[in-house]
């Protein structure tokens, strides 16, 4: 008797223990906790998830996900039972500490409440119609931000919530079916269509308990509704097999042009939107440019930044103004060289365009100048020079200066005046002999051509005195 009551002791403070052991940390912190409440006839419970500042921010409302379950996990709403409900989709994703501290939209944050009940049976709209009149009497809740996602049973719920009136539709800002067990047909399709509800459907092609047609012909009908619906229903088809396909739907880091399914609800709302505009992406053409023929070309060294949910698809350059005819290497690249400029001013304009389509532009001015006048070129024959007889030999030291665009090709010596029969020894080099110099006064010229045909010459004396004559003898 005594080892049958130590035994039911044991077990009793073994489940005890299991059970704080799992619901522990989330009461500890106050954000995912259980709640025990009759929410309908077929609803015993729920979780309940606030964002980390609900409390100490009495004013603020958030959006609100209610995430509906599978089949697998009917129960009482009361704990254990409420514990099946923390293996999928957002509870999974908070209780595993994935779940981030906010989402990012439109360069905007966001934090979410989410409401996960747990149904006894099949849950009908009008389960979900309490759930939803239950949440609003008790969280500041935003009423435009209301979505709904669930998967499998809970995915079907999510359907039928909506196609059952137009007014379930027009209460919810968006929906995520994630293989919902709802059989389409054109009539429920038509009531979500007419009030444009944002709808995006997931699915594994091959699913053997829930036909992928559901998911494929719910958005088929959708999208043929006349007028058509703004925006258009999604539909992602998994390449897989199983029934689990919320998995991979909810994995955060699965995204559809940037956005995961929970980043993608919040772009919707209804009634009076709250919803910040978009934030277009920054686009940066680079600084101004100044050039001076004849160089004709340089690099725009463009650059462009999204908002933090975004990032740049494109890039074009293109010629606002200015002669045309200007040449861009890759105009469909941030960076890219530019060439057969001539003298006068350019506009040009850099437009970068995000994932999500949003553009924008900025301009940058090249302003390319006429050939400066170039510095003359310049013959230096060297310094008049004298000496005399018998030395009958000099040299003659010349140079010449190049321009900024050009360079000496070529020097050239020549006797203008004096004795005949001087012998130049390097007539066409800057530095030159002179040998056979007689009594007189010599001009010799120093001609500097350059590379453009430009020519310039200039004039240096030798004066060659004649012998002196010898002083008279001492005491002649």
């Amino acid at each position: 008797m005594n080892n049958l009551k130590a035994t039911s002791l044991r077990r009793f403070f073994s489940i005890a223990f299991f059970k704080l052991l799992i619901l522990a940390p989330f009461n500890v912190f106050g954000q995912l906790t259980p709640v025990t409440t009759t929410v309908s006839p077929n609803c015993g419970g729920y979780w309940q998830f606030l964002p980390p500042g609900y409390n100490s921010n009495p004013t603020q409302k958030y959006p609100v996900i209610f995430f509906l379950h599978g089949l697998g996990e009917l129960g009482n709403g009361t704990a254990p039972s409420l514990n099946k409900l923390l293996i999928y989709g957002p509870t999974k994703l908070i209780k595993s500490g994935k779940w981030p501290a906010y989402f990012t939209v439109n360069g905007h944050n966001f934090e979410f409440i989410v409401i996960a009940p747990q149904f006894k049976s099949w849950p009908v709209p009008t389960d979900i119609t309490s759930l939803i009149d239950l949440a609003l009497s008790k969280y500041r809740i935003d009423t435009t931000r209301m979505y709904i996602t669930g998967l499998s049973m809970g995915g079907g719920a999510t359907w039928d919530y909506v196609n059952s009136s137009t007014a379930n539709a027009r209460r919810i800002a968006a929906i995520v079916p994630v293989a919902g067990a709802s059989y389409p047909n054109v009539q429920k399709a038509d009531t979500i269509a007419s009030t444009n509800l944002p709808v995006w459907a997931l699915q594994n092609l091959n699913d053997p308990t829930v036909p992928s047609f559901y998911s494929i012909d719910y958005v088929k009908y959708l999208n043929s509704y006349n007028p058509a619906i703004n925006p258009q229903a999604l539909l992602t088809l998994f390449q897989a097999s199983g029934h689990d396909s919320w998995d991979s739907a909810y994995n955060l880091n699965y995204t559809r042009n940037g956005l995961n399914v929970f980043q993608w609800m919040l772009q919707y709302t209804r009634g009076s939107s709250t919803i910040p505009p978009p934030i277009p992406p920054v686009v940066n053409p680079g600084p101004n440019i100044t050039l001076t023929l004849p160089l004709d070309s340089t690099i725009l060294n463009g650059s462009g930044s999204s908002a933090p949910s975004g990032s740049i698809k494109s890039y074009l350059w293109s010629q606002v103004s200015g002669t045309p005819g200007a040449i861009f290497t890759t105009p469909d690249s941030a960076i890219t060289s530019l060439s057969g400029l001539s003298a006068g001013n350019y506009v040009f304009s850099l437009k970068v365009t995000d994932n999500l389509g949003d553009t924008a532009s900025a301009l940058v001015t090249i302003a390319v100048n006429s050939a400066a006048a170039l510095p003359p070129l310049v013959v230096n024959p060297g310094t008049d020079t004298s000496l005399t007889l018998p030395a009958d030999s000099a040299i003659l030291n010349g140079m010449g200066s190049k321009s900024d665009s050009g360079w000496i090709t070529s020097y050239r010596w020549n006797q203008v005046s004096g004795p005949s029969g001087v012998f130049i020894g390097s007539p066409d080099s800057a530095v030159s002999s002179l040998t056979g110099l007689s009594a007189g006064k010599y001009v010799f010229s120093l001609t500097v051509i350059n590379n453009l045909g430009d020519s310039v010459s200039g004039l240096v004396a030798v004066t060659v005195n004649s012998i002196a004559s010898p002083p008279p003898p001492i005491g002649s």
